[in-house]
């Protein structure tokens, strides 16, 4: 069975605070390489309410859910 086959709930809990967002290195974008990451494992999963479901949080100042729906990877805030 590959990875993507597996029956999963899985939650990416991002830090979006100023530790992230302004300790860029140079030429660099921590936010981004972030995003970057987190999409490369959803593309490599199916998303489904039969197989892999997916949360994301992000923090900073305050907590907040991008995306607990069965498509994230349509999703704006994530994609």
């Amino acid at each position: 069975m590959n990875v993507a086959a597996c029956v999963v709930d899985l939650a990416f809990v991002i830090d979006n605070s100023g530790s992230i967002r302004d300790n860029d290195p140079p030429g660099g974008n921590n936010w981004r390489l972030i995003l970057e990451f987190v999409k490369s494992i959803i593309r490599e999963l199916i998303i489904a309410p039969y197989a892999t479901r997916i949360a994301v949080v992000d923090f900073g100042e305050l907590a907040r859910t991008t995306s607990g729906r069965q498509n994230v990877a349509a999703e704006p805030d994530v994609t």
